[in-house]
């Protein structure tokens, strides 16, 4: 490994100045390299193993725990109108599939690359939002029975809303913590939320076989403002414990 200083290209450095300042939330811009290097070595535990893997392994992983997690719904607690609305939850794997991929290729873009723009984020997050508002408002294919459950809307409502949520809280725990720079990288956080949220719809259309359009606005589409209310919470507790995220001017989903 090459350690003196003047051996590290300028591109390398800044990038791990960035890095740095990422995880350790220290004012180190006119450290020498050997400072940085223990800054970041300090970093341990499996927050630190997981964040240290590839942005593809990362978004890898997020996207393989979801499809697990999909099958698993589809296995045990698949809707019973399922053959009939393959076609509806074909179109929402699709619609929720690219939505998740975009708010995670923006939320884990490497520190050391030129971030997007904030309208980048905005835009993921507001097409991952209107794809869910318009499933939920899509008129009934001619054909497809209702089968809405014996409760109450209210009750159904609250039923898929805690259901949705519960699925979605690991896969936001697993984002937090593959995330560089923990809970303080305000609009990465807010994106995973996001995903978390658009993931938890997915296995919902797998799960819940109501086609009333206010239950799905109300115990469906709610979940998405849950967690991105959720990845706010976590960025801001991250910020009142000092430093991390003070600084967005190189986070590339700063909302």
């Amino acid at each position: 490994m090459v350690e003196p200083q003047d051996e590290i290209s300028d591109e390398v450095r800044e990038a791990l100045l960035r890095e740095a300042q990422e995880l350790r939330g220290a004012d180190i811009a006119e450290t020498s390299f050997g400072t940085l290097k223990e800054a970041l070595g300090r970093e341990t535990g499996l927050r630190a193993w997981l964040s240290s893997r590839s942005t593809r392994t990362r978004i890898t992983t997020m996207v393989l725990a979801i499809v697990a997690t999909s099958l698993a719904v589809l296995r045990f607690s698949a809707r019973e109108d399922l053959a009939d609305s393959s076609g509806r939850v074909t179109v929402a794997a699709i619609i929720y599939g690219c939505a998740v991929i975009g708010a995670l290729s923006v939320a884990m873009r490497p520190l050391h690359r030129p971030g997007w723009s904030v309208g980048v984020a905005r835009l993921v997050i507001a097409a991952g939002l209107g794809g869910a508002v318009g499933l939920a408002l899509l008129p009934l294919a001619q054909g497809i029975p209702m089968s809405s459950p014996d409760l109450p809307f209210a009750d159904g409502a609250a039923t898929c809303f805690v259901w949705g949520k519960v699925l979605a809280l690991p896969l936001l725990a697993l984002g937090w913590l593959m995330q560089r720079g923990g809970t303080n990288v305000s609009g990465r956080l807010l994106l995973i939320g996001g995903a978390a949220g658009l993931a938890a719809n997915l296995y919902l259309e797998v799960h819940c076989p109501v086609h009333d359009p206010d239950h799905l606005v109300m115990g469906h589409v709610t979940i998405i403002f849950a967690t991105l209310l959720v990845g706010f919470l976590l960025s801001l507790i991250g910020r009142a414990r000092g430093g991390l995220g003070n600084s967005t001017e190189n986070d590339p989903a700063a909302m």
